[in-house]
């Protein structure tokens, strides 16, 4: 096992600790929020390395897109932790959700260059697979999240910004999912499987927040936030994503000076 790999398990067990383990709530809240915006900003600083490795090339401009996007929604943690821990409100709405919102563009700009300058060998079956595991779930999230707020009596805010997480969250999965299918066996497979997790990860905990936000029942302490697992699983792969390429990379140039 690497030890960046070894570093990474120790974050989530350490974020983990302070669920499991009894700690004051208010000790937990702050803790958790520091690791939050934290984490973002070290997933956004690990792809941004990337970018500065590969340079303008298509490689450089998508990792920089994807360490714009979680330079984003680092912000958005950023905020979300101003109001929980400073002010001690529920953040939402907030202007956190402006650059949770904004930080998807990016993602989504990232797997739109790949899409667009790159020749996937991609065999229809494929594609009807990636569209169909990617319906199946905008479903779920259309029966049980979207329509339900849709015809709630929240204010026209709240539906605009619950509904929009789920929506953006299907494209990223499905985008994801035929990335992993393009690369797979070549030298990006594991990145992009990795980053795919990480659209999932981040796809199902926004579409579950919708829910029990909707419900109710994701409030400042709330005993369901363990969905903030799958917040700070999806950062982990992020940086998981591109460290990894990066080692990758700098073994194969090690190896083909050995040859020379």
């Amino acid at each position: 096992m690497e030890k960046f790999e070894i570093v990474i398990i120790l974050l989530f067990l350490l974020f983990a600790s302070f669920y499991f383990l009894e700690f004051e709530k208010s000790i937990r809240t702050i803790f958790s929020n520091i690791f939050f915006f934290s984490l973002a900003f070290i997933a956004s600083y690990s792809c941004f390395l990337n970018f500065k490795k590969f340079g303008k090339s298509l490689e450089g401009r998508v990792w920089f897109l994807l360490g714009a996007g979680t330079f984003f929604w680092g912000f958005g943690e950023l905020i979300w932790a101003y109001y929980e821990v400073i002010k001690e409100v529920y953040p939402f709405p907030s202007p956190a959700d402006i650059f949770y919102i904004v930080g998807y563009f990016p993602m989504i700009l990232a797997t739109f260059h790949y899409f667009s300058y790159v020749s996937f060998p991609l065999k229809t079956r494929k594609i009807y697979l990636a569209a169909l595991v990617s319906l199946l779930y905008g479903l779920l999230s259309l029966f049980f999240v979207l329509f339900p707020i849709a015809i709630s009596n929240l204010n026209l805010l709240e539906k605009s910004i619950l509904m929009t997480y789920p929506i953006l969250d299907v494209y990223l999965i499905f985008s994801g999912l035929l990335l992993v299918e393009a690369f797979r066996g070549g030298a990006l497979s594991r990145v992009w499987f990795v980053i795919s997790l990480a659209f999932l990860f981040t796809g199902v905990a926004d579409t579950l927040f919708s829910y029990l936000d909707w419900n109710g029942l994701y409030k400042l302490g709330s005993p369901y936030d363990y969905i903030d697992f799958l917040w700070i699983a999806g950062y982990l792969c992020f940086i998981y994503a591109s460290t990894y390429e990066r080692i990758a990379v700098e073994r194969i140039a090690k190896k083909i000076k050995r040859k020379k």
